[in-house]
C-alpha cells in the first residue's frame, strides 16, 4: 500500500470506493497488494467491464475498415508463425478504447492506431516486449503489418479503433 500512496496524485487516479476497497484487502495481513498486483487487477476490471466502457466510447471511434484494409488484414493474420497473434491487438485495441477514446478531450482520430500501439507497451502482453529479443521481433512484426498497409494507401485510423478490434475478435473467445 505504500507503494500506492508514494505515487503522485496526478499519475494514477483511483475513485474513493476502489481505493477503500484496496485499503481493506491490504489490512489484512496475509493480503499485501503491490503495485503490480494492483495493475493486473486494473486490467482485469478493464476487460470485464469493456461493454460497459465501450457505451462511452464517441461515434468518431466506429468508422468502418474498408475492403482493401480488410484483404490486408486478412493476408496477413494467415500466417502461421505470427509473433504477435490477432487476439494481441484485440486485447490491445481493447486497451486503447478503453483508455484513451473515452474521453470527450481526445480529438485524434485521424492519427494511425500503429502510433498508439507501438509506442505503448503497458498495451500487451508482458511476454512481446519482456526480453530485447522479443522486443525486437514485436517491433519488426508490428512495423511488418503497418508498412503493408501503408504501402496500399490504406493505414488504419484511431477512428477505425472499434471495427479493428472487432476483425480481430474473430475466432477469439474473449469472455473474461
Amino acid at each position: 500500500m505504500d507503494e500506492i500512496d508514494k505515487l503522485p496524485r496526478k499519475s494514477g487516479k483511483l475513485d474513493e470506493e476502489f481505493y477503500q476497497f484496496i485499503l481493506e484487502v491490504h489490512k489484512k495481513d496475509s493480503c499485501k497488494i503491490k503495485l503490480n498486483q494492483l495493475i493486473n487487477i486494473y486490467d482485469y476490471l478493464e476487460a470485464k467491464n469493456f461493454k460497459n466502457i465501450e457505451k462511452y466510447v464517441s461515434s468518431k471511434a466506429n468508422n468502418e475498415l474498408d475492403e482493401q484494409q480488410i484483404n490486408i488484414l486478412d493476408e496477413y493474420f494467415k500466417k502461421n508463425n505470427l509473433f504477435i497473434k490477432q487476439k494481441d491487438y484485440f486485447y490491445a485495441i481493447q486497451k486503447v478504447i478503453s483508455r484513451y477514446l473515452i474521453s470527450d478531450e481526445f480529438k485524434n482520430y485521424e492519427w494511425s492506431i500503429f502510433n498508439m500501439l507501438s509506442y505503448k507497451p503497458e498495451l500487451w502482453r508482458k511476454e512481446l516486449t519482456c526480453t530485447k529479443e522479443n522486443e525486437e521481433m514485436f517491433d519488426n512484426e508490428i512495423s511488418l503489418l503497418e508498412a503493408k498497409l501503408q504501402e496500399k494507401g490504406c493505414d488504419i485510423k484511431l477512428g477505425q479503433s472499434i471495427n479493428f478490434r472487432l476483425y480481430c475478435s474473430k475466432g477469439i473467445l474473449y469472455n473474461i
